[in-house]
C-alpha cells in the first residue's frame, strides 16, 4: 500500500503528538512536584501546558522527518546534472560498509 505525503506527515504528527505528549506528562508532572504548580495554572493546568507544549514541538518535528524519509520512485541520483549523476544502491561505496576487525578479549592468567 502506498501512501502519499500527506499520509506520511499526519502518521509521524500523531506518532510525535503521542510521544511529546508522554514526554512532557513525566517533565510536566517532575516540574509541578519539585516546583509547584506554574501561576494560578494548578497542577493538572502545569501539567497539560507541558503536555500540550511538547506534544506539538515533536509532532511538528515528526511530521517534517516522516515527509522527509518518504518513500519515492526511482533511484537516489547523488550529482547535479545528468551526465554525472550516479545512482545510490547498497553495493556503492557510499553505503558499503567499512571491514572492521573482529574485538578479541584475552583472559588474563589466573592466579594459584
Amino acid at each position: 500500500m502506498r501512501h502519499d505525503r500527506w499520509d506520511k506527515a499526519k502518521m509521524g504528527l500523531l506518532m510525535g503528538g503521542a510521544t511529546g505528549a508522554s514526554i512532557g506528562f513525566i517533565f510536566g508532572s517532575l516540574q509541578a512536584l519539585r516546583f509547584g504548580p506554574e501561576g494560578n495554572k494548578g497542577y493538572m493546568g502545569t501539567i497539560g501546558s507541558y503536555m500540550m507544549q511538547h506534544g506539538a514541538f515533536l509532532g511538528f518535528l515528526f511530521s517534517i522527518a516522516s515527509v522527509l524519509r518518504a518513500d519515492h520512485d526511482g533511484p537516489l541520483m547523488l550529482a547535479a546534472g545528468p551526465a554525472a549523476a550516479t545512482p545510490l544502491t547498497p553495493a556503492s561505496g557510499l553505503f558499503a560498509r567499512r571491514q572492521r576487525l573482529p574485538i578479541t578479549l584475552m583472559s588474563l592468567p589466573s592466579r594459584s
